[in-house]
């Protein structure tokens, strides 16, 4: 096993994940190391689809320009049955998320807590987003449902 490893200059050292909750704290702990060029939020935001099926972001990134956002979904690797019957409803539900109507969340957070400048942060008005699932171990499931949608 890798005792640690070094990424632009900066050691790592492998972490056993424990949780959800745990993934995306050392998400957000080292989000200028892994995401340089954009913003990530902690963006717990429920959007709705247009049949009323409701769904829940875990976080959210965006391109320090406001042209460009991702909402991300946070899974652990899990079984099959788990991934089929769980993972892939929610990330089919996330795209079809009219996430336009809660994009407003996103740039409150950017102008109050990363200091984003409003007239920036609103360029995010009118955009749909792209999606990221980040997951924590090798699941060649989850990483056919990311490529499906």
């Amino acid at each position: 096993m890798v005792e640690d490893f070094i990424f632009r200059n900066e050691r790592f050292q492998p972490t056993k994940v424990e949780s959800e909750d745990h993934l995306e704290k050392l998400v957000l702990e080292n989000s200028d190391t892994l995401f340089p060029h954009a913003h990530i939020l902690d963006f717990k935001v429920k959007a709705w689809t247009e049949i009323g099926d409701s769904t829940l972001s875990d976080m959210c990134l965006v391109s320090h320009d406001c042209t460009e956002w991702w909402i991300i979904e946070v899974e652990r690797s899990k079984s099959n049955s788990y991934v089929a019957g769980t993972i892939q409803p929610q990330i089919a539900k996330q795209q079809q998320a009219d996430w336009t109507k809660v994009v407003d969340k996103a740039i409150k957070i950017l102008t109050d807590e990363k200091g984003v400048p409003l007239e920036v942060a609103k360029r995010l008005r009118g955009k749909e987003p792209d999606f990221i699932i980040l997951y924590d171990d090798h699941n060649d499931e989850i990483a056919e449902i990311a490529d499906f949608h």
